[in-house]
């Protein structure tokens, strides 16, 4: 009876396995099978295996055209070893989408911007993870930056003297429900995990822990960890900071007072807020 009715079960779970299997490419315009690799056609652009890059290449994603969705359906692309590579880049295109991609070793794992002075909108960056970059996701222009993991950043190129950061967003991007754990400094300079430059969107609902400047001691303004910059005009609300480095570390730092603060909780930063407007229902667990 039982060896029975486990052969029904299996003979409904079946099919249905079998046709989501299916379903999930099913949506693909073309395939990524070799990098670096130029994407120039509108559509839906998919992987079916983990790739790694020659380490010679700047770009190894290289998007040139609105409409492009890459979908790495959880599979990886790696960098090879250039210290200066991007993962993703893409200069003055918009509606694209870049989700469900594994970015790792990369000097910046994406770059979404407006360098050639296009306006750039619908961006969608979803559901990435991203391990062991110098920096994370940079994107300039009108979108959302949304369910991320990105851990252990920085930390690997000691030559640039410039900060580290889990998540740059300038312009109206909505930066939602991301996940940062471990940004380190190497240079003389700062360690930022989400950074929100001339900012109409908002900050909301993400989590950061582990943003450390090494070694900070001794540096003054310029080699300090900050859990979310505010760099005017920003919404900042609903975060989860934590930190266990608390000397010359800010929790939220404001350029000025136009940026709003609700219900963040703070917990373990030597300041927690610094230049932002006074807020409401933040919860502050000092060191």
């Amino acid at each position: 009876m039982i060896r029975a009715l486990l052969l029904v079960i299996a003979l409904l779970v079946a099919p249905v396995g079998q046709a989501w299997a299916a379903k999930s490419f099913d949506g693909c315009t073309g395939y990524v099978t070799a990098l670096p690799v130029r994407l120039a056609t509108p559509g839906t652009w998919c992987l079916k295996q983990d790739l790694t890059s020659s380490g010679v290449q700047d770009s190894v994603v290289e998007i040139a055209a609105d409409g492009v969705t890459l979908d790495c359906k959880d599979f990886g692309l790696t960098g090879g070893g250039n210290s200066y590579s991007i993962g993703v880049n893409a200069d003055g295109y918009s509606q694209l989408v870049v989700r469900n991609c594994r970015l790792s070793g990369f000097f910046a794992a994406m770059i979404i911007s407006n360098r050639t002075g296009a306006q750039v909108r619908g961006i969608q960056v979803e559901n990435n993870r991203l391990t062991h970059n110098s920096r994370g996701i940079y994107v300039f222009g009108q979108g959302d930056i949304r369910g991320n993991i990105i851990m252990d950043t920085g930390g690997w190129e000691p030559s640039m003297q410039d900060l580290s950061f889990g998540i740059l967003a300038m312009g109206a991007v909505d930066v939602i429900d991301n996940t940062i754990a471990g940004v380190r400094s190497l240079a003389p300079n700062a360690a930022e995990g989400i950074i929100a430059s001339w900012n109409a969107g908002s900050i909301t609902a993400n989590r950061i822990r582990g943003v450390v400047a090494n070694d900070e001691s001794g540096h003054g303004t310029t080699h300090y960890s900050a859990g979310i910059v505010g760099l005017a005009g920003s919404v900042v609300r609903d975060n989860v900071l934590s930190t266990q480095v608390a000397q010359e570390s800010i929790g939220i730092r404001c350029d000025d007072t136009s940026s709003a603060l609700v219900g963040n909780v703070i917990n373990g930063y030597a300041v927690a807020t610094r230049g932002c407007k006074p807020g409401r229902g933040q919860d502050v667990a000092a060191p």
